[in-house]
């Protein structure tokens, strides 16, 4: 089905290449060693549900937490492996298949206990249920999401698929959910919550920043993957090791969301109206023309996002101006670092156009002055040749 869709084939293969890599190393790993204990009680429920509760464990204590990572960073693991800024269209497919990984290591323990036994009839009856859901939902949400709806789907299957053998294993009394497993999960999620809120926070301070070159995105990388292997093991072993540290955990996040929030309010209350002369600035260096605000700037710090609306771009300096010569965007989104948008740096790594009209001209221009390193995304774009004159100050009215 992918093939109907122009490139998806090519972003669902980068995506599922980064997929299979925790499925082999995890997934199929502790599935290999758990298969010859599980058949040598095959007939003792009890013990082979104790063996699978120790392997869900163990597979959801590194399942999940790579989970959050893919999902919170697709697009600097992406760019940093491949080394290209087209596969950052893979991203959403990605985040749509990794979404899919926790029921994979479940799928992964349970079907064992068929094996062990012999009996493949039930388990190839899920399957293919689960095939025919997969099917019809690539039809439903393909024309929507493109090749991301594909990826939904499969993930979609994979968590039904989860629960048909957790029901049928579960009724059948060949498998018991153990309150030891459960506390586990819980115990898994807080620190990989912990986990989250530093990569993210972490990973937007210092995006954007000396990361042209392939060398930097791979030490920025590292780490990140290094501070949050600290965090998550951190967090997890307190846990484990003392239930107090629970606490800990939960006065963790209850800090880290009020700095959030203080962000969030400080961002509303602040006058970003007052750096218009150093954006205009900016912009002018930027695209060698001059540059009016006319509408107003606001910041966002929690997602760093600075948007500024109602611009207009005068391409030259001829007193009598052409409507091809003019550019007019009712807002641009501009989403930099957290720390280059405390410097006033302003080193985007995506910027966006919503209502842009302009030439066609001006528009390649202006989509390739930055392309090398920035995300230009316009949409709701209109490109006119009408060379008719127009009065510039009557158009840009400040």
């Amino acid at each position: 089905m992918a093939s109907f869709i122009p490139n998806a084939v090519s972003y669902i293969y980068y995506a599922d290449r980064l997929n299979q890599l925790p499925q082999g190393v995890i997934g199929t790993a502790i599935g290999t060693v758990l298969l010859p204990l599980i058949s040598k009680q095959v007939n003792d429920y009890e013990s082979i549900a104790k063996m699978q509760s120790k392997a869900l464990s163990v597979g959801l204590i590194l399942i999940i937490p790579t989970t959050a990572a893919f999902i919170i960073i697709p697009d600097i693991i992406l760019l940093t492996l491949f080394d290209h800024y087209a596969v950052r269209q893979t991203a959403p497919t990605l985040i749509a298949l990794y979404i899919s990984l926790p029921a994979f290591i479940i799928n992964k323990e349970l079907l064992l206990t068929f094996f062990a036994k012999g009996n493949l009839k039930m388990p190839t009856i899920f399957s293919l249920m689960c095939l025919g859901i997969n099917v019809v939902l690539n039809l439903l949400l393909m024309h929507k999401y493109q090749h991301t709806g594909i990826a939904i789907a499969t993930s979609i299957s994979t968590w039904i698929n989860s629960t048909l053998l957790i029901n049928y294993l579960t009724i059948n009394k060949m498998h018991k959910i153990s309150q030891v497993l459960l506390l586990n999960i819980v115990k898994i999620l807080i620190a990989t919550l912990v986990m989250s809120i530093v990569l993210y926070v972490s990973s937007s301070l210092s995006s954007g920043l000396f990361l042209d070159k392939i060398f930097a995105r791979v030490i920025h990388l590292a780490a990140l993957i290094f501070l949050s292997v600290v965090v998550y093991f951190g967090t997890l072993y307190g846990q484990f090791k003392v239930y107090k540290t629970m606490r800990f955990s939960i006065y963790t996040i209850l800090s880290i969301s009020l700095v959030l929030i203080i962000l969030h309010v400080a961002a509303t209350l602040k006058d970003w109206n007052s750096y218009k002369e150093h954006i205009v600035q900016k912009l002018e260096n930027t695209y060698n023309a001059k540059v009016r605000i006319g509408g107003k700037v606001k910041v966002s710090l929690i997602t760093p996002k600075l948007t500024i609306y109602n611009v207009y771009i005068q391409c030259n300096s001829n007193k009598e101006q052409k409507l091809s010569d003019l550019i007019s965007i009712n807002k641009i989104e501009v989403k930099p670092s957290l720390l280059s948008l405390f410097l006033l740096s302003l080193q985007p790594k995506s910027i966006t156009l919503f209502g842009m009209k302009s030439s066609k001209e001006n528009f390649v221009n202006i989509t390739n002055e930055k392309a090398s390193k920035v995300d230009i995304i316009i949409k709701d774009r209109q490109v006119s040749l009408n060379n008719n004159f127009v009065d510039y100050s009557n158009i840009v009215n400040i």
